[in-house]
């Protein structure tokens, strides 16, 4: 496994476990009544976006070994235009809504599907291109 498919697994790992948290919060504070509660859950799902913005940084290369090729260059921008692609159709649907007062949780959402997409992307096309190999 090379370094973009351990980013794109720390992602996911983060997206899933911060999401999961995020999620039982919101639940938590609708059945409790709590505003200050979903401000909580929204506070988790944006920390888990910006681990996961910060993923380049946190996972290390390992020292004397070749990282990145012309193929995981590839695979990197065919995965960047998925996620943003996917950041112009959430942030347009959002515009649509437009509900003003939660704006900053909609940020969070659309941060965390941008990395979730380009994550799954880059797992995909590194397992297409590993079974490519293997026939």
């Amino acid at each position: 496994m090379n370094r973009t498919q351990k980013i794109a697994r720390f992602n996911l790992t983060v997206i899933a476990i911060g999401g999961g948290l995020a999620l039982l919060t919101v639940l938590i504070s609708l059945a409790a009544g709590s505003k200050a509660l979903t401000y909580f859950g929204f506070l988790i799902l944006g920390l888990a976006a910006l681990v996961s913005g910060l993923s380049q940084l946190i996972v290390r290369k390992e020292p004397g070994k070749v990282s990145f090729d012309e193929r995981d260059a590839a695979i990197e921008k065919n995965a960047n235009l998925a996620g943003y692609a996917t950041l112009l159709c959430v942030f347009i649907l959002t515009c649509m809504i437009a509900i003003p007062r939660v704006g900053w949780a909609i940020l969070a959402v659309t941060l965390v599907a941008v990395k979730t997409v380009e994550s799954v992307a880059v797992l995909v096309m590194h397992g297409r291109e590993t079974n490519g190999a293997e026939s």
